[in-house]
């Protein structure tokens, strides 16, 4: 199943919009797939596009910064699987550090084509602490930074939905079972049957002739 996870800067004064889409890879590595750059446009431009690109993509979720006038726009995406995030410091700090993470591990796919301008707003991003032990970030005078937080929060509802449990149940009969004997023969054959990474928390089995 492939899986589309996708964020959105807006606009604020000067600055552009900016979209981002990732491509989930067997829940773990995330590829860039998509970007998008607003200039100075209207948001009934940026929301008409938005939607049509969803269409295309049907992300799983998008995460859309709040700040401004992100709260009216989210109201436009009703259809389009959109969260509001508030931009603080603080998340600012930590999707920051995720992304940082995700590359050091090789668990974010950046083309060397296409995707020139967000590598280096990503690598020109300055970390300032204030006197006062505060944390915020900027880009040089003269540069924009909306590509990277566009990524930044595709990259933060990717992994919220992909660190989510995933419920499954499985069904096993004895009738299976070649000659069933006894519950732990049973029991070992049902764990060999389990796919990787399960984990088997609870397992009540019920023989032929148990009440």
């Amino acid at each position: 199943m492939i899986e589309y996870f996708a964020g959105q800067d807006l606009a604020k004064r000067r600055d552009y919009s900016a979209l981002a889409v990732l491509q989930a890879i067997n829940n773990d590595i995330l590829r860039l797939v998509y970007l998008k750059e607003w200039d100075h446009v209207d948001y009934k431009t940026v929301i008409a596009d938005t939607k049509l690109y969803f269409k295309h993509f049907h992300w799983t979720k998008l995460g859309v910064d709040r700040s401004g006038i992100g709260d009216s726009i989210i109201e436009e995406y009703a259809a389009e699987n959109a969260e509001g995030i508030v931009f603080t410091q603080k998340t600012k700090e930590e999707m920051i550090e995720h992304i940082v993470l995700l590359r050091q591990q090789g668990k974010l796919i950046l083309p060397i084509y296409g995707a020139e301008k967000l590598i280096n707003q990503l690598e020109e991003q300055e970390r300032i602490i204030s006197e006062a032990g505060t944390i915020k970030f900027r880009h040089p005078s003269g540069s924009h930074d909306d590509l990277l937080w566009a990524l930044a929060l595709a990259c933060h509802v990717a992994k919220e939905e992909m660190e989510k449990p995933i419920p499954m149940i499985m069904t096993f009969s004895a009738d299976d079972y070649e000659e069933p004997r006894r519950h732990n023969d049973f029991l070992d054959y049902v764990v060999k049957r389990l796919p990787p990474g399960v984990t088997v928390t609870n397992v009540k089995v019920t023989m032929p002739g148990d009440n």
